[in-house]
Formats: C-alpha cells, sequence, structure tokens
C-alpha cells in the first residue's frame, strides 16, 4: 500500500492532520486503521468497499471514527484530507448521530459547488504537493461556518491522547468534574464514539509504536502499553483485527509500518497546530 502524506499548516493545522494520497496499484487496498481520527476522501471512480460486490459511486466522502480496519478498494487514485477527532462537529453542525461508516458529503452538506466540482477535479492522478491547496479549499470550505474549536472536548480528547489510552473512566470524569453518563454521552454525540472506545484505541496504537515486525515477544510491549497480561493483549488485538499481532505483523507488513509511523507521529505531537 503506498500512502503519502504533507502535514497541515497555518490555522487549519487546529483541525487537520494531514492531507493524504492513497497510489492504487491494481492489488493493495486502501486501509483506513482505527486510529481516532475521521477521513474525508475523493474518488473519481467507482470503488468497493471490503467485501461488498455492489460498487460505492464517485465522490466526495466522509467516513467517521473507525474501531476496526477498514478497506478500500479502487481503480484510481484517492486523495483525503484527515482530521482530528474532534473537529467533526464543526464539519457537520449537529448531525453527527446520524452518520454511518461511509457517507456522502453530498448529501450532508447540500449546495456546495466545490465538493460538487470534486468530482471531476480527481479524475487526473497528481502529485499530492499540487493537489494540497485544491484540498485546502474544500477544507476551508467545509470549516468556515464553525472556525472555533470546541476546546472542552478537545481537552477531554487530548487527555486520552497524551495518556496513550491508559485511563480509567471513573478518574477521567472525575478530572473534568462530570458523571461517566454525561461523559460517555457527550463523545457519543460528538465523536459517535464513547471514551472508552477511543482509549481501547489508542491504547492499541501504543502498542503499535513500540513493537517491530522482527520482535520475537510482544509480550513485554503488550505490558509497557499498558495491557494486564498476554491474553488480555491478544483479545483485544483479535477483537479489533481479526488476527493475532503476529499473524497481523505477517500478512500486512506495509500496513502495519504506515500505522505505526502515523501513530509514532501522533503521539510524539508531530500533527499539533502551528
Amino acid at each position: 500500500m503506498k500512502l503519502s502524506e504533507i502535514k497541515s499548516h497555518a490555522e487549519l493545522s487546529t483541525f487537520i492532520e494531514s492531507y493524504w494520497h492513497f497510489e492504487h496499484d491494481g492489488y493493495n487496498s486502501l486501509a483506513f486503521f482505527p486510529d481516532g481520527t475521521f477521513n474525508i476522501f475523493f474518488v473519481s471512480e467507482p470503488f468497493f468497499l471490503a467485501n461488498q460486490t455492489q460498487p460505492c459511486p464517485p465522490g466526495a466522502y466522509l467516513m467517521p471514527i473507525t474501531s476496526y480496519p477498514v478497506y478500500l478498494r479502487s481503480s484510481k487514485d484517492i486523495y483525503g484530507i484527515r482530521f482530528k477527532a474532534f473537529s467533526l462537529l464543526n464539519i457537520i453542525n449537529n448531525n453527527v448521530p446520524e452518520l454511518t461508516l461511509l457517507n456522502n458529503l453530498e448529501d450532508i452538506i447540500q449546495q456546495n459547488n466545490l465538493i460538487k466540482d470534486s468530482k471531476t477535479a480527481f479524475k487526473t492522478d497528481l502529485d499530492l504537493a499540487k493537489i494540497v491547496p485544491y484540498l485546502e479549499k474544500i477544507a476551508f470550505e467545509l470549516l468556515n461556518k464553525r472556525f472555533k474549536v470546541n476546546l472542552s472536548l478537545r481537552e477531554k480528547v487530548n487527555y486520552i491522547l497524551d495518556l496513550k489510552g491508559q485511563i480509567k473512566i471513573a478518574e477521567m470524569a472525575k478530572e473534568f468534574g462530570v458523571s461517566r453518563q454525561a461523559l460517555h454521552k457527550n463523545f457519543k454525540q460528538h465523536l459517535l464514539i464513547s471514551p472508552k472506545e477511543l482509549s481501547a484505541i489508542w491504547q492499541l496504537n501504543h502498542f503499535f509504536t513500540l513493537t517491530d515486525t522482527m520482535d520475537t515477544s510482544l509480550t513485554g510491549k503488550a505490558l509497557e502499553a499498558g495491557y494486564f497480561d498476554q491474553a488480555h493483549f491478544i483479545n483485544a488485538f483479535k477483537a479489533r483485527f481479526g488476527l493475532s499481532p503476529t499473524q497481523f505483523m505477517k500478512v500486512k507488513p506495509e500496513i502495519f509500518s504506515i500505522a505505526k509511523e502515523q501513530m509514532t507521529k501522533r503521539f510524539n505531537n508531530y500533527y499539533d497546530p502551528d
């Protein structure tokens, strides 16, 4: 899987991690990893979600934060924008609970010429650096009516990120002076996932940053990432990825390497705003 990215800069970097480009090779699928971010991407030809026989039409799509890997098959390159978790409400206002796994942007944000034009704008495969100004223009268009950060939500999201998912919900609720129920409701309304689910995602992400495809034993790395024991870790991994950690790294080494690189950047504050 060949995936390149360019970090977002200036005011957009408050909301966006990076702009990315998937180069199709007729073989590999594009993998959306569970990493606590959401994506808007652009496809100029029909494409397939893994294990589906009916194609999705070309267009601009929003994929919210996922709890498991999602694979796309396309005969054309795909371009996208990866947003920080707390930015979702800035894009779609109060319609977060209505989102599904894959959402056509034209159904969410109507009468937007840039989104309509994107169907043809990506017909020709271009170098990412050449297409970033257009992606930035789309991002400004999507954010311009709500260019204000939800500071309370960002603080809660970053609390989980800074601790690499190793949190206790009761302690987090106490930290922010809210009930566990209110915390859960707030996340579900704004992010579509619970704080417990987001912490589980980033805890597994932390494990990825600690290990390597050459590792012969993963137990020590799993313990370092906060898992109780090997069985606890393997069960958590298989529940999300469908394979054991060792199997995953052997079967999908390219995806593992790309995911590890992005996750390492995230935990090391590479995507922090300018």
